[in-house]
């Protein structure tokens, strides 16, 4: 059983994202609408775990207006017109963190809200040199205000205090571990 779309009603756009309020039948066959988030020319997003040779990976801290908080994340970002989702993970590396990778290595996608958003993202995981730990330049005009360089024990204790709770982060993380198995 599955929904069903009876119509597709636009009822919001900017230049990056488009609100849908379908009307639809539910798996019962009753009708109702159905709100859905979908990117608006990009077709989703990359994400990229910064991993120094000693496998600390990097977090930014980044102020998020819709949770009204501040919370640890990887750099992420949408490709541009015409952009590969490799290209849009070493750009968004270059422009939240200012950092250069030497490897990328595409570990999966994941679908960041499957209730509401429609957007896949791809995640990687970028291998940097050691010297690259010093040469973070945080991106401001993103809001993200802050970074910690943090191996994986640190990291499960930050998710186990709830430190750590967007859950792309929590995704990509899984992915990077089934790599590394």
């Amino acid at each position: 059983m599955r929904f069903s779309r009876v119509r597709e009603r636009l009822v919001y756009q900017t230049p990056w994202t488009l609100v849908y309020d379908d009307e639809v039948l539910h798996p019962d066959g009753t009708p109702g609408t159905y709100t859905r988030i979908v990117p608006n020319g990009a077709p989703g997003g990359a994400h990229i775990i910064p991993r120094l040779p000693d496998g600390r990976v990097l977090l930014l801290r980044a102020n998020r207006y819709p949770v009204g908080a501040d919370v640890w994340e990887f750099p992420r970002g949408a490709p541009h017109a015409g952009e590969t989702f490799e290209h849009a993970a070493r750009r968004e590396l270059g422009e939240e963190a200012g950092l250069r990778t030497r490897r990328l290595t595409f570990i999966g996608h994941c679908y960041p809200d499957t209730g509401i958003l429609g957007s896949k993202h791809s995640v990687f995981l970028a291998d940097l040199a050691a010297d690259q730990e010093g040469k973070v330049k945080l991106d401001a005009s993103e809001a993200i205000i802050g970074h910690r360089w943090l191996h994986q024990g640190e990291i499960g204790s930050l998710i186990r205090a709830g430190d750590i709770v967007d859950g792309t982060v929590l995704a990509d993380l899984m992915l990077m571990q089934l790599l590394e198995k």
